[in-house]
C-alpha cells in the first residue's frame, strides 16, 4: 500500500491522525451508534461495530472519500492473565498499537510507509544530542552545557566528582565533539567549496593524554 504515489520525500508519523490504547477503549465500549472522530486538521474518520465475539471486535471504518475498510481488535494474554489490546492492521493482518489514516486508507505505520521524525535526523543533529547528553551527565543544568561553540576542556571539574571519574567522562566527551566538529567542517566545505580543517579544535590536544 503506497497512497502517496511517488512521494519526492519522506512522510512522517504526525503528518497523520492515529487511532491508539485510548481509542481502543472506547471501541470496545461503543454502541450501535457507532463513534465518529474528526482530527485536529480536520480529517474525519467514523467507526460502525460490525461483529462482537470471542474477545474479538470488528468494525467498519469510512473514510472521508466514502471508502471502507474493516478493522479489528484482538487481545493477547498479559504476564499476570489480563489482556492488552490491539488493532489488525487491514492491510499486512499484524498486531499494532496505533492505526494511521488518510482520506482514503487507514493502515498500519509500515503499510502507509512512514518514518518517525527521529529516523531522518542528520548525523550532525544526533551528535550534538550525544554531546549535551554527556555534558549533562558532568556538569548537570550548568548553563554553559548548550554552547557547542565552547569546548569542554574548559569547564571546570564539578564539586565532588572524583578526578579520574572526570577525566575519563571528559575524554570521552572531547572525543565525540572532535568527531562532530570534524563533521561540522566538512559539512561547511561543501557549502562554501573551501577546504576548512578541523584541526584547531581547542580540545583535540588533551584526546592522546
Amino acid at each position: 500500500m503506497n497512497p502517496w504515489g511517488r512521494p519526492p520525500f519522506r512522510h512522517y508519523t504526525h503528518d497523520l491522525p492515529h487511532l491508539g490504547g485510548k481509542e481502543i477503549k472506547r471501541l470496545l465500549a461503543l454502541t450501535d451508534t457507532g463513534w465518529r472522530w474528526v482530527s485536529s486538521r480536520g480529517r474525519p474518520i467514523d467507526l460502525h461495530p460490525v461483529e462482537s465475539r470471542d474477545n474479538h471486535y470488528q468494525y467498519r471504518a469510512v473514510l472521508k472519500c466514502g471508502s471502507n475498510r474493516m478493522v479489528s481488535i484482538t487481545p493477547t494474554a498479559t504476564q499476570f492473565n489480563g489482556l492488552r489490546w490491539w488493532f489488525v492492521c487491514p492491510h499486512c493482518q499484524r498486531r499494532q498499537g496505533k492505526l494511521y489514516w488518510s482520506d482514503e486508507d487507514i493502515g498500519c505505520r509500515k503499510c502507509f510507509r512512514l518514518h518517525y521524525a527521529s529516523q531522518s535526523e542528520g548525523k550532525m543533529d544526533r551528535m550534538r544530542e550525544m554531546i549535551r547528553k554527556r555534558r549533562a551527565d558532568i556538569w548537570g543544568d550548568a548553563p554553559y552545557i548548550n554552547d557547542l561553540f565552547e569546548s569542554s576542556c574548559w569547564f571546570p571539574k564539578p564539586k565532588g566528582m572524583r578526578q579520574t571519574t572526570f577525566q575519563t567522562k571528559r575524554k570521552q566527551l572531547l572525543r565525540l565533539e572532535s568527531a562532530y566538529w570534524g563533521i561540522c567542517s566538512d559539512f561547511v566545505s561543501k557549502i562554501t567549496g573551501k577546504k576548512i580543517s578541523s584541526g584547531d579544535d581547542i580540545g583535540k590536544h588533551l584526546l592522546n593524554t
